[in-house]
């Protein structure tokens, strides 16, 4: 427990019990025994907070503890209450394909949401981070390529969004073909009633989602 905490939370009991804080009197132990307490609580509640170990070794980038902590039964749908990211959410947009597809195989959902970011799943944490392997793996492994997010955001539009800012244009090309692949709905229109192509002045992407649209259409 910090101290400086302790000595908050003690200032303030005195204050309520009305005694003085150089010479409380010894037999006076109740105010003592509250701010004990409540320091107790204090440190349950720090405790709570700390990342779970399959966490925690996916974000020290400790993949192989990871792979051991898996096999040995750990909560893959653990969401970090820090960083508001599920465990596949986290290996997902660090681009461990292998460790995403065996977070998978041991009952971690490919479409947990994270209320925390915008409901994203992982494979907005996927494309948002421009993981082309990882975006492969959740989408070969049945995540659902036109999932929404509580802005109505798909995950090619969130990547379309994105793009010029993106250091590896290729691979950004790249990953918005690979959601396309997976029929991706290039038309598709978020709450605020834009479609994919109003987020792009790219010649490139606005030809990839034209074509993809003109594939859609019948008789295509």
């Amino acid at each position: 427990m910090d101290i400086v905490k302790t000595m908050i939370i003690s200032n303030l009991i005195m204050g309520v019990f009305g005694i003085p804080r150089g010479d409380a009197p010894q037999q006076q132990n109740a105010p003592h025994a509250v701010v004990q307490e409540m320091a107790d609580q204090e440190e349950v509640k720090e405790a709570a907070q700390e990342p779970s170990p399959l966490f925690s070794a996916i974000s020290q980038g400790q993949y192989e503890q990871a792979h051991q902590l898996i096999r040995e039964g750990a909560d893959v749908r653990y969401i970090d209450p820090r960083s508001k990211k599920s465990v596949l959410a986290l290996a997902a947009e660090k681009g461990v394909g292998n460790l995403v597809y065996k977070l998978i195989l041991a009952g971690a959902d490919p479409d947990q949401s994270c209320p925390g970011w915008f409901n994203w799943t992982p494979l907005f944490f996927a494309v948002n981070s421009n993981q082309l392997g990882t975006t492969r793996v959740l989408l070969n492994d049945g995540a659902s390529v036109d999932a929404r997010d509580s802005r109505g955001f798909t995950p090619l539009m969130h990547r379309v969004q994105v793009h010029y800012k993106a250091e590896d244009k290729q691979r950004s090309i790249e990953v918005i073909k690979r959601l396309l692949k997976g029929k991706a709905d290039p038309a598709a229109i978020n709450k605020k009633g834009y479609p994919v192509s109003f987020y792009t002045q790219n010649e490139k992407v606005k030809s990839l989602l034209d074509e993809a649209q003109r594939l859609r259409e019948p008789g295509q």
